[in-house]
């Protein structure tokens, strides 16, 4: 029968519930010594007191059950507690002889940490064998390290490292979150042990770099601890590689973004990434030319999109578990953890919102005729903009689909204003900012790139003869000429990260903007405002009442953005709807006439007489038999 014990859960659940959240080592260990005797007395491994006094050891043989190992973590965590307790004095009393006992109770601690180590090997599956040798190591190396046994002490430590790095990159979020806390707690031992060997390197370099050395230097067998090569075998039969053990990242997995790599530890997310970019690099092999039919691939893209929506649910489910697990844990080091999930979760929402805004984009230009190239743009610069006197539009101005480009390009913008916003909250974690840089300029630039020829495109669709807006698509004009283009010159860059992945290569084809599209653009705007200027004339010259709304010589209104900043032109032209609203008069009954009339006496003879109407016959009292009053108050009541 294999048994199974969670030796790192149950020692900091004991130690975080027993005194040392507050480092009462003597605490601890009263109770280590005072829940071993419950629990050998539910093993069957009670000890008889006085002269009947047997010791009663567990062994392979005997082991059967989850308290016989219970019993070994305790005797090893009440002489560690012993000791930790006695050095505290120690430090404070620097008495030879209290040096002597930290090393004695070590000396248990460790002894009772190898009896622990051996069991499992031989009764305990693989994962409980290798977390008891690396608690194992580590008593053992804080034992090598008081006695000044430098180079043990590394070798110890460093494996210990070893083993909790594969342990938690071969588990769950609670076990990478306790192997986190494991691999701290070796930390200042490789960084003191190494310095005190003299190994080179050792006051620059990070401990999980020290690590990766030693452990690699011992590995090809030039000195070790005797037990060293077999605790390393065990360690790596644990996991698939042993490629990065020492590393402190405790991640077997890797994501390829950003011309880099998000390292994780869930094998689930690792697999529907690369199913996810599996579809996405088979979907984009399709036909990429906005003028091919963009509906041949629409089925695979879709499919895509539906796998990176699994892989963000996969990355959010594992950032809730590994936040969950740091809370529990609440080692130093172990809060950002949840960082390479919010990263994972990042790059799947990336990838699914730069799919949109690719479509979206592709659609768009084929709807306006664009292309890939600007072949239209490239077209109209040859000859005049529109015809002269503007009696038939061409070039871009009479191309089919612009009204739905326009209405693309804004969706286009949508999506990446929620990638904007998705990027925000998750770099505002810890941990996350230093995985995924550059994004936030790279979706402006791309921002301002759509509205640029979204606002082209509009000025368009205001000159063509259904509508002869000539003042609105001249403003729109100038302020593309004016403020947006030198800002996407600024921004412009045919390079960016490199392709390493297929997210990579499609988030390249949704956000770059290259500085020969921006020369088009700036062409196409420069040819279109003396075209429309034009236009602007003619229409004056036919209908001389409205000349002062669309004035060639007139430049178009432009004023300061109040809301300029990130992603937001400086100056935005001004539109102004001059025309007058009809004007109905709407009948509505006096203020207060209701208090008037019943308070107010109204001398309605005199009011007659004034007015010159006869058959009055009122009084002061404000009651009129006939006339104006009677006139005016049947009309009221009707």
């Amino acid at each position: 029968m294999t048994l199974e014990f969670d030796v790192f859960g149950y020692v900091h659940a004991a130690r975080q519930a027993h005194g040392l959240r507050a480092e009462e080592y003597g605490r601890y260990r009263r109770y280590c010594a005072h829940h071993l005797r419950t629990v050998r007395k539910a093993a069957g491994l009670a000890q008889r007191a006085g002269a009947a006094y047997a010791r009663r050891e567990v062994t392979a043989a005997n082991a059967s059950s989850a308290e016989h190992v219970e019993v070994l973590v305790l005797e090893a965590e009440r002489a560690w507690a012993g000791a930790m307790d006695v050095r505290e004095q120690h430090s404070r009393t620097e008495d030879p002889r209290q040096h002597y006992h930290v090393l004695r109770r070590l000396r248990a601690a460790a002894a009772a940490a190898g009896r622990l180590a051996d069991v499992a090997q031989r009764v305990c599956d693989a994962r409980t064998a290798v977390a008891s040798s690396a608690y194992w190591l580590h008593v053992r190396a804080q034992q090598h390290f008081e006695a000044r046994e430098w180079p043990a002490a590394l070798d110890c430590a460093v494996l210990a490292r070893v083993a909790s790095t594969r342990l938690g990159a071969t588990g769950g979020a609670h076990e990478q979150a306790l192997a986190q806390a494991m691999v701290e707690a070796a930390d200042p031992l490789v960084r003191l042990a190494a310095y005190q060997a003299r190994v080179a390197g050792a006051q620059q370099l990070a401990a999980g770099d020290i690590a990766a050395q030693w452990h690699a230097k011992r590995a090809a067998g030039e000195g070790a601890i005797a037990d060293y090569a077999r605790i390393a075998q065990a360690v790596a039969a644990l996991g698939t590689s042993t490629a990065g053990a020492a590393d402190s990242s405790a991640a077997a997995h890797r994501l390829a973004w950003r011309g880099g790599a998000v390292a994780h530890g869930s094998s689930r997310l690792a697999a529907l990434a690369g199913d996810a970019e599996t579809q996405l690099r088979g979907a984009m092999a399709g036909p990429a030319d906005a003028d091919a039919d963009a509906n041949a691939n629409a089925a695979a893209l879709d499919a895509a999109a539906g796998a990176f929506r699994r892989v963000r649910r996969a990355a959010r489910a594992c950032h809730d578990d590994a936040a969950a697990a740091a809370a529990r844990v609440g080692a130093a080091g172990t809060d950002r953890l949840p960082a390479a999930y919010r990263a994972a979760e990042l790059y799947a929402t990336c990838a699914v919102q730069a799919l949109a805004a690719s479509r979206q984009r592709q659609q768009a230009d084929a709807a306006a005729g664009l292309g890939a190239e600007w072949r239209a743009v490239e077209r109209s610069l040859g000859a005049p903009w529109f015809a002269a006197g503007g009696a038939a539009a061409r070039g871009l101005g009479a191309l089919d689909g612009g009204a739905r480009a326009v209405v693309l390009y804004d969706a286009a913008r949508q999506s990446l204003a929620r990638l904007a916003a998705a990027v925000g909250a998750a770099q505002a974690e810890p941990g996350v900012d230093a995985l995924v840089p550059r994004l936030g300029a790279e979706i402006a630039a791309a921002d301002a790139w759509y509205a640029a020829v979204r606002d082209f495109l509009a000025a368009a669709l205001h000159v063509q003869p259904r509508h002869r807006r000539y003042g609105d698509a001249l403003a729109l004009l100038a302020a593309l000429q004016a403020d947006a283009l030198p800002r996407l010159r600024e921004t412009a860059s045919d390079g960016g990260c490199a392709d390493a992945s297929a997210v990579d290569a499609l988030w390249a084809r949704a956000t770059r903007v290259a500085p020969a599209d921006v020369e088009r653009l700036a062409r196409g705007v420069a040819a279109a405002i003396p075209a429309v200027q034009a236009l602007a004339q003619a229409q004056a010259r036919a209908r001389p009442a409205c000349a002062w709304a669309c004035a060639p010589a007139v430049p178009p209104a432009v004023v300061a953005n109040a809301l300029a900043g990130a992603g937001r032109p400086a100056r935005v032209p001004l539109l102004v709807d001059l025309a007058q609203p009809a004007f109905a008069a709407v009948p509505a009954k006096p203020l207060f006439y209701d208090l008037a009339a019943g308070a107010v006496g109204f001398d309605m003879a005199a009011i007659d007489a004034q007015a010159g109407v006869t058959g009055s016959s009122g009084s002061g009292s404000g009651k009129a038999g006939g006339g104006l009053g009677s006139l005016i108050g049947g009309l009221w009541r009707r």
